[in-house]
């Protein structure tokens, strides 16, 4: 898709950058590396991403002058607990077990950018949800997949494209809200932006 301005991912996902460029975006891929502060208190997990999502998009438009800023922030959550990147595959395997058996839904926050040079910034975010179905598996068998796919990066530990759908029996919304890119929203916010 052609854009009237360089479009600059600020994330490492690869699932993000993979999703792009099947929709056809051209684009430079730059993570802004800043931390990602816990929720607040009573903060709800939607609320937490786009929050998340924002500061992303805050920090890159401030490197970015003239490009357009596409940040993004996934959370997995069942009911009150919050599941965010682990720690370490022991994080990770218990993360899993947790979920192993259960429906869980994960809300993907973007937040799209813009600052003219010289000029203030403009921001659109939105979200999307999905819930998802982890399958049953024993920890032993979810310690062998975190030991050989380490999903590490991603929100509930498991990445779609990085070999996780193997543990999911059912994706009730858009699998590329689950992968961390919705991409009907990403057409939605791109056509109040711009």
């Amino acid at each position: 898709m052609k854009l009237p301005y360089p479009l600059i991912l600020a994330s490492a996902s690869r699932g993000r950058a993979e999703l792009l460029r099947a929709g056809g975006f051209d684009f430079l891929q730059d993570p802004t590396g800043i931390p990602e502060p816990p929720p607040v208190p009573g903060e709800a997990p939607a609320a937490h991403a786009r929050r998340l999502a924002r500061l992303k998009a805050e920090a890159a438009v401030q490197h970015h002058p003239g490009s357009l800023i596409l940040a993004a922030d996934s959370i997995a959550f069942c009911g009150d607990r919050i599941l965010g990147k682990p720690r370490d595959e022991e994080d990770a395997v218990a993360m899993l077990t947790f979920l192993a058996g259960r429906s869980h839904t994960l809300v993907t926050a973007l937040c799209l950018g813009y600052r003219p040079r010289g000029g203030n910034p403009r921001f659109e975010a939105g979200e999307d949800e999905a819930t998802v179905t982890i399958r049953a598996w024993s920890e032993a068998r979810l310690r062998r997949h975190v030991a050989q796919v380490k999903p590490l990066f991603c929100a509930g530990a498991y990445a779609l494209q990085e070999g996780g759908l193997s543990l999911v029996e059912k994706i009730d919304g858009d699998p590329t809200t689950v992968v961390g890119l919705p991409m009907d929203l990403l057409d939605r916010l791109l056509l109040r932006l711009l």
